[in-house]
């Protein structure tokens, strides 16, 4: 049986708590806590939480498998998006630094060890990711994406802006002056955007430390890929408008230049296949900036609405 309790083990003080949204993917799940058990070592001060965002499928088996063998809460939730999970995951956790990890990842068997070298209680840390799908187009596009995403934010790796939440590692005390991840956005996008953006607001330094890595394994085809960069685009018009609303600015998109060095990057990193992944990212923008449109203009139509 699955079990909400919180036992005396999981009670007591740990080093860091990692939290795992999770929504309809139990073996991607399982392969994920698998490689918390499989760590070098420090699974005594590791304390695990799982939040299911409202899956129609059972995780009853995955959850017991584990559930003697890791310091494990198991949550539920109605479905409301990996913010609202996250942030209920955050407020059982005990740890001094809060992780978030995505339920399709794996950490690496140093990942531990990388962890305790790095953190520090003053600033935010952030690792890097590393696409196990070499065969997938679609899913090799998205990483060079990240990695271009990730030069350019933190090209000062002690002064990043911009990590992804899946393998994010925050003070406990941070996160709470924070306020957790941002209930607006309801969908897997934008989400951390705002999340660093709100960090380096309240001058809350991000480190980049790439060697802090982990695997990840989302397989797309290119209806899903060309849909995730819709749902990207459509998110991104409300972190622009609240990160304008942040520094009392207008809504600034970024320059020509960003858009040109990334279709050039898979070139100047002589990647195999790099034309076809250039065509993918020129895609994957065209379907950012169609979701991007429609939620400006919705948002337009919706205050037209409401003036009437």
């Amino acid at each position: 049986m699955i079990t909400h309790d919180m036992t005396m083990k999981q009670q007591q003080q740990h080093l860091l708590s990692i939290i795992i949204p999770t929504f309809n993917r139990p073996e991607r799940l399982r392969q994920c806590l698998q490689s918390i058990l499989d760590l070098d070592n420090g699974n005594h001060q590791i304390q695990t939480i799982v939040v299911n965002d409202g899956s129609t499928q059972s995780y009853e088996s995955v959850v017991n498998l584990f559930h003697d063998k890791l310091t494990l809460i198991y949550l539920d939730q109605e479905n409301q998006g990996p913010a609202s999970a996250r942030n209920h995951g955050a407020n059982h956790a005990t740890g001094d630094f809060l992780v978030f990890l995505d339920d399709d990842c794996a950490l690496t068997p140093d990942w531990f060890k990388k962890v305790q070298e790095n953190i520090d209680s003053n600033f935010v840390t952030g690792g890097h990711t590393i696409n196990c799908l070499t065969k997938n187009l679609f899913s090799q596009a998205s990483q060079v994406l990240i990695d271009y995403l990730y030069q350019y934010y933190n090209n000062d790796p002690d002064n990043g802006t911009f990590i992804t939440s899946n393998n994010l590692i925050i003070p406990k005390h941070l996160y709470d002056k924070l306020g957790g991840f941002d209930l607006d956005f309801s969908d897997a996008a934008a989400e951390d955007r705002d999340f660093c953006d709100r960090l380096v607001h309240s001058k809350y330094p991000i480190k980049y430390r790439p060697d802090i890595t982990i695997h990840h394994y989302h397989h797309m085809s290119l209806s899903s890929y060309l849909r995730q960069h819709y749902r990207y685009g459509y998110s991104a018009y409300l972190y622009h408008k609240k990160r304008a609303a942040r520094y009392s600015a207008t809504l600034r998109m970024e320059p020509p230049a960003f858009y040109s060095r990334l279709l050039l990057f898979p070139f100047r990193h002589r990647l195999s296949k790099a034309i076809l992944i250039s065509l993918l990212l020129f895609f994957s923008q065209g379907s950012n900036a169609i979701g991007y449109w429609h939620a400006k203009y919705r948002a337009i139509w919706k205050h037209k609405q409401h003036d009437k």
